[in-house]
This record gives structure tokens, sequence and C-alpha cells, in this order.
């Protein structure tokens, strides 16, 4: 009000001074004029001393925080079944009814097919006439076979014995002539010295003698009794031979078991005797010796021990006599003998005749029943049409069972040690949803189209039902593990170097590298173990140019399925990183501070405009 008083009165003062009315107003319309432009250049001055504002690049963050993860592995395989059963023709028959189809789903106890019965009956007679001449000439072959069998154990045994009779007094023959050969080349220059050496020697002769004596004979009792007994098992084995039954040849078997354990006795005391009664040779050489040498009497000694030597020559001759004679007896036995292959081959047919007859009468009982499923399945193949001829073992049908399938499915080797049996997955086909079960993993790998190992893994369907069809692809989604209340991160923020994995962290506006242990995995998320902690920011894809110590400004992304402030967003009450979004939303631009200051650079003119209004209250006055 003062300022408009003061342009009144001077313009009534200027009045009464004859001066024209516009004359004022020019001189200070030219004088804001200048100030206004001298107000610029200032304003234009001082920005120009002013630093720039530095401008960041900006990278795209989210907060590490916690959830719940879960890992799956999906993959493709074929539907299969688990068991296939083939059923073969029970006879030789016509097929009276037939009439499955190719790929026909079929349920447990249905019909397949029915046979013609009228020409069976035939069949069985003779499997039974077959059998009975079968069994008869089973029977007269091994009786005979028992009876030269048995010659042959005698003689047999009679050679065996002479043969052991023969190795000792071959032995006994040896021990005397070298007795012999040492008594000629044995010097008797003996000093009265080896008087006592020698009676003591002579002592322990005699004692030693007796002790082998005694042994001799308790070996030769136990010899005794165990020949006695290899009999009695022969003769008992003799008769065994023509009999039949599951109890008889458990008790041959018995009886054989024992009689070889017999046998490697007898040979072990047989050795033993023979080792005892060369010793008893040997000391008896000496102590001859020691006599010849005491006595001086040589000649009278080693006569007779020539004597004792012819003697023994003489029964050994007599012994291997015995023994060619044994021998020819007992092959001339053998050669009656039924072979092992002959006697299999009797044996073989007796039983195919008594499992023939057996057979066609079950399998006249189960034609009378025809062809029945035995499970729930589809028919995989059908060889045989209404009123052929089926003959017996004829392939006839197969079936698939649909209530026990299972999904094949390949896994690498980055997910194998992931796959375990008894995990559960979740399988669809034809537009139809099944549980499954991990069944089992071969632990065989084969090479797939792109010659990648791959080893086979069978998903067990949990609920089959009619809907199922075997060998139409399957997708498999496999739960492997799954984590609870774990640091989680975006997929895309994991990066892969030398050292291991590693990501990138924005750490007070600066780049920097942090190297990480993970866990379960998804498309979306990673677990992280080690690294990195809740509250983290990750950079998700570090822009081109930017590298570790880099500084950066964040712009905060969002971890779907997380909760708001854990995942991508900043938990609630933390500040924003420098150059982080303003509360309008948008970061804020060099272009927009650059308007900002052009609008306070104007903001100046602005007075002066209001002075010129003011300027033309007068008038409006």
């Amino acid at each position: 009000m003062k300022q408009l008083k003061f342009w009144k009165n001077r313009g009534q003062r200027e009045l009464k001074e004859g001066k024209p009315e516009g004359t004022h107003k020019k001189k200070y319309k030219k004088l804001i004029i200048v100030s206004v432009l001298v107000l610029a250049v200032l304003t234009v001055a001082v920005k120009a001393m002013m630093p720039k504002e530095v401008v960041l690049p900006q990278v795209e963050t989210y907060t590490v925080g916690r959830g719940d993860i879960a890992e799956t592995l999906d993959t493709t395989g074929v539907m299969q079944t688990e068991e296939v059963k083939t059923y073969f023709s029970p006879v030789g028959a016509v097929v009276e009814k037939c009439d499955v189809k190719l790929g026909e789903y079929v349920t447990a106890g249905q019909k397949l097919a029915s046979f013609r019965l009228s020409d069976l009956e035939e069949e069985y007679q003779e499997a039974q006439l077959n059998l009975d001449s079968t069994m008869a000439s089973y029977r007269e072959a091994m009786a005979e076979g028992g009876k030269n069998a048995s010659k042959y154990q005698t003689n047999a045994q009679s050679a065996a014995i002479l043969q052991r009779q023969v190795d000792q007094k071959e032995a006994e023959v040896d021990a005397l002539k070298a007795s012999l050969d040492n008594m000629s080349k044995d010097a008797t220059k003996k000093s009265a010295d080896d008087t006592n050496w020698m009676n003591n020697r002579r002592n322990e002769l005699t004692d030693e003698n007796t002790k082998v004596d005694k042994e001799k004979t308790e070996k030769s009792l136990d010899l005794q009794r165990k020949q006695d007994e290899l009999a009695k098992i022969e003769g008992q084995l003799d008769g065994a031979g023509t009999a039949s039954g599951n109890q008889a040849a458990g008790d041959a078997a018995g009886l054989n078991e024992r009689k070889a354990q017999l046998e490697k006795d007898i040979d072990r005391l047989n050795e033993q005797l023979s080792k005892l009664n060369i010793r008893q040779i040997e000391i008896s050489g000496e102590l001859a010796t020691l006599s010849v040498n005491e006595d001086g009497d040589k000649k009278v000694a080693q006569a007779d021990l020539q004597s004792r030597y012819e003697k023994a020559s003489s029964e050994l001759a007599e012994l291997k006599s015995d023994l060619a004679e044994a021998e020819g007896k007992r092959d001339s036995a053998e050669a009656g003998i039924m072979s092992g292959e002959t006697r299999n081959k009797l044996l073989i047919s007796n039983n195919l005749s008594q499992l023939s007859a057996m057979t066609v009468k079950e399998r006249v009982e189960m034609a009378r029943g025809g062809i029945v499923a035995e499970f729930s399945g589809i028919i995989t193949d059908v060889k045989v049409a209404e009123g052929s001829l089926a003959a017996a073992g004829t392939e006839m049908f197969t079936v698939s069972n649909a209530q026990n399938v299972n999904v094949e499915v390949s896994v690498n080797k980055n997910d194998l040690e992931k796959v375990k049996v008894g995990q559960k997955a979740v399988i669809t086909s034809v537009g139809n949803t099944y549980q499954g079960t991990v069944e089992r993993i071969s632990h065989t790998a084969t090479m797939n189209s792109q010659n990648v190992p791959v080893v086979s893994a069978f998903i067990h369907i949990d609920n089959p039902d009619e809907n199922i069809y075997l060998g139409m692809e399957a997708k498999a989604l496999i739960s492997l593990d799954s984590a609870e209340d774990v640091l989680l991160i975006p997929s895309e923020a994991l990066n892969e170097g030398k050292d291991g994995p590693f990501c990138y962290v924005l750490e007070n506006g600066i780049v920097t590298v942090r190297l990480i242990t993970l866990g379960l995995s998804t498309d979306d998320y990673i677990e992280v173990t080690g690294g990195l902690k809740e509250g983290d920011q990750v950079i998700s894809i570090l822009p081109q140019g930017l590298t570790e110590g880099s500084q950066a400004e964040a712009v905060f992304g969002d971890m779907a399925g997380m909760d708001e402030g854990q995942a991508g967003k900043p938990e609630d009450g933390a500040e924003p990183e420098t150059g982080a979004e303003q509360p309008g939303g948008e970061p804020e631009s060099e272009s927009g501070r650059q308007e900002e200051q052009s609008e306070g650079a104007s903001e100046p003119a602005q007075g002066p405009s209001e002075s010129g209004q003011q300027e033309t209250l007068p008038e409006a006055e």
C-alpha cells in the first residue's frame, strides 16, 4: 500500500511540475530490465561454478529373503507294464472259441479261449501205455546195472587193498635193500668210546620200536572197523540202486557221503601204517648195524638181512600177481556197469514218461476250463484264431498287466545323484494324471539319441486305471527334495566362475563379488547355504561395463512367490540406497534435474513481471 501511494504522489507531483506522465515510467522500466539481465547473468555464473551432480548407473537388485523351496525333476518317459504273461496251449486241440482282439482290455478271470476236447482222452491213454513200457525197461536196466555195480565194488575194494599191500611191501623191500647197502659200506672201526653211545642208541631204538608197535595195533584196528563199515555201506548202496522215490534218493545221498569219508579215512590210515612199517624196518636195520658193530659179527647180520630181503621180495611178487588178477575182475565188472550218462538217460526217459502222463492228465483238466486271464491287462499279441488247431505248447496270447505299470524315464549324470528310490512323482499321460513312486534305478548306463550316457529310472504308477495306454509318452514330475525357511535368490543372479558359484552384491552403492554355496534349486529360485545373509542386495544381471568395485544405484526387483519385504523388495523400514526410487516412484534423472534448474533460473524474471503489473495499478486507479 505504501508503494502504491508512493507512485500515486509522485505522479501528482510530476503533473504539477508540468512533466509528461509517461516519462518516469520509461526510466524505471529500463532500470528494471537492466536489473533482470544482471540477475540472470549472476544466476548463470553461480550455476556454472557449482559442481555437477554425478549420475550413477542403475542395477536391478533383489533383497535376499527366506522362503520355502521344492526341487523337482521334469522329464518324460513311456508307459510300460511291469508284468507280461504269455499263454500257451496246454494241449493239442482245436480252438473252439476265441473272441479277444489285439489291444483289448481284459479283466482278471475273463476267459480268453476254449478248446474242443473230444480227442484228448485218446492222447491220455497213449501216454499211460508209454509210461508202463518205460517203467518196465527202466527197472530191468537198473537191476542189471546194480548187479554189475556190486561185483565191481567187491573187486575194486579187493584191488585197492592189494594195491596198498603192494605199496607197503615195496617200501619194506626198499628199506631192507637200503640196510644191506649201508651194512656193506659201514666200517667196523668203532672205538671203545662208542660203546656207551651204541648202548644208549639201542635203548632209544627199542623204545621207539615199542611205541611204533602200539601205534600200528591201534591204527590196524581202526582200519579194520572202517573197512567193515565201508563194505556194509556199499551193500546198502547196491540195494538202494533199484529203489525209487525221494526217500530212497535222500538215503543214497547220505550213504554216498559217508562212503566218501570212509574211503578218505582208510587211505589215510593205510598211509600212516605204511610209514610205521618203514620206520620199523629202519629201526631194525639200525639195531642190526649196532649189533654188528658191537659184536663184530657183521657177516651173520648181513646174511640175516639178506634173507629177510629175499623173503620180502618174494612176497611182493605174489602180491603183485594177486593185484593183477583183482584188477582184471574189476575191469570186467566195470564193463558191465551202466555208465553215468546211460543211467541219466534212462532216468530222464522214465521221468519224462511220468511227467508226460501226469501232464497230459493235468492239461486235459486245464483245457476244460479254457485259457483264463490271471490279471487285468491289455492283449498285446494274438497268435491263434477261432477254429484253428493249436498244438501243445503253441503260443496263444500275450497279456500285459495294466494294474502293474511304470514309466521308464532317462536320468542324466547331473540329476542322477538327486533321484532316489521312494521319491514321489506326478505322472501325466493322455490327459490323465496319476501318482507314482520311484521304484528302482538301473545301474547300467546307455547312450541316448544325443550320444549322452543316461540311466533309466522306473516310476511305479500307484493308482492305475483303465485309461492307461501302454507305449504312450508320459510326463513325470519327480519331487526330489524340499526345504523350508531358507535363504533364496533368483536364478538369474547366479554366476559361475573358476572359483565356483558367485553373485554380485550391491554394498553401500559398490558392486562386490560374493562366493556362495548352493543348496536346492528350481527354474526360478536357488537356495543359498553360505556366502550371503538375509537382507543382502544381490544384482540380477550386471550391466555391461560394470565390474567389481563399480558404483551403482539400486532399482529393486520383486521375487514372485516370496513374501513382500523378503524377496526382491527392501525390508520394512529399510532406507533405499543412494540413487534409489524417490517417493514419486521414478528414479530422478539428469534431465529432470536440468529442467528443475531451468525452472529455478527463470523464477527471478517473474518478479519484474509482477512489478510491471504493479506498474499499471496507478492507471487502473
